[in-house]
């Protein structure tokens, strides 16, 4: 009779665990929706303007004459994806405490958090750039948005303004980091709510948060923390996005395709595993000590800017 060590787990529980999480803290998929491809290397569109409300055409036809023909303005790109993994070794002590299922489960948190660390950094870093945006804005006010009696109400509308009228479509994302919601919430204009009604309640202000939506958009606040101490070394622990001073405002299609404007897009590869996503373990061939299962999850995608005209980003925070 085989050992049950040397059984294999049923993995489409992991998988299935692993596809249901939620993003944890983070706003990567919020901002660049996921679009399943087929293929690892392909090309897609870069959009340049809101032909959605051009009224340069012509809608009259003659008889016998083909309908007028109109399209969006875009060029293309090409997208590389890749392969992004890690693994942990749950240990034959770990599974018999804990039970296999459990286990595995623990593990698939660790490396998908990682993962998601992973991403979140490389969106950041994309949204973050004032040169991926079609519309910039320095903040108003002495040092900023620091100055109680900065023009914040100006900005947002000035910067919207400019989404809506390179791209034709309305904003409906603000992305505020956490150290600069305390900003917001001393500004006079917005406690006064300009005469006798405070705009954000004695509860948000007290828990330094905004309210879900914002001069009407949808209000994203990364909290993801980071470890930037190496491996080994006393945790260096801070919020990943702490130190950002800057805003950005989106227009993001919630149900993208490659014919769909929006701001940007992780293009995953959906053959790739199970929705993109391969989750799988293996058992240790290693030395005394390492006696137990690897727990994988990988996936392969690229992530770009789409439409850089959809976006607006405020500066000098």
């Amino acid at each position: 009779m085989p050992s049950p060590r040397n059984l294999r787990p049923n993995v489409p529980f992991l998988t299935n665990y692993a596809v249901g999480l939620k993003q944890q803290a983070g706003i990567a998929d919020e901002v660049m929706s996921v679009l399943p491809v087929d293929a690892e290397i392909g090309v897609y569109n870069l959009f340049k303007g809101p032909e959605i409300y051009s009224d340069q055409y012509v809608d009259v036809r003659a008889p016998g004459a083909p309908l007028g023909e109109v399209d969006w303005s875009k060029s293309t790109a090409q997208y590389v994806a890749v392969e992004r993994g890690l693994q942990h070794l749950v240990t034959d002590e770990e599974a018999d405490v804990m039970g296999r299922q459990a286990a595995d489960q623990a593990a698939i948190d660790l490396v998908r958090n990682l993962l998601n660390l992973g991403l979140e950094r490389r969106v950041k870093a994309l949204l973050t750039t004032a040169g991926n945006h079609g519309t910039t804005k320095v903040a108003n006010g002495t040092g900023g948005w620091d100055d109680p009696a900065a023009d914040i109400i100006g900005d947002i509308r000035y910067v919207k303004r400019g989404v809506r009228i390179a791209s034709g479509f309305e904003p409906n994302t603000i992305v505020v980091p956490d150290d600069v919601v305390p900003r917001i919430l001393k500004n006079t204009a917005l406690i006064a709510g300009g005469a006798v009604v405070p705009f954000f309640s004695i509860d948000q202000q007290s828990d330094a948060k905004l309210p879900p939506r914002f001069m009407g958009m949808r209000v994203l606040t990364p909290y993801m923390i980071a470890n930037t101490a190496n491996l080994g070394q006393t945790a260096s622990l801070a919020q990943l996005w702490d130190g950002t001073d800057t805003v950005e405002i989106l227009y993001v299609d919630p149900s993208p395709g490659v014919v769909s404007p929006t701001w940007g897009l992780q293009f995953r590869v959906r053959t790739f595993g199970t929705q993109g996503v391969d989750v799988g373990s293996v058992r240790s061939q290693g030395g005394p000590g390492r006696f137990g299962d690897f727990v994988w999850m990988r996936r392969k995608q690229a992530e770009a800017v789409t439409f850089k005209e959809a976006g607006g980003i405020i500066t000098a925070i």
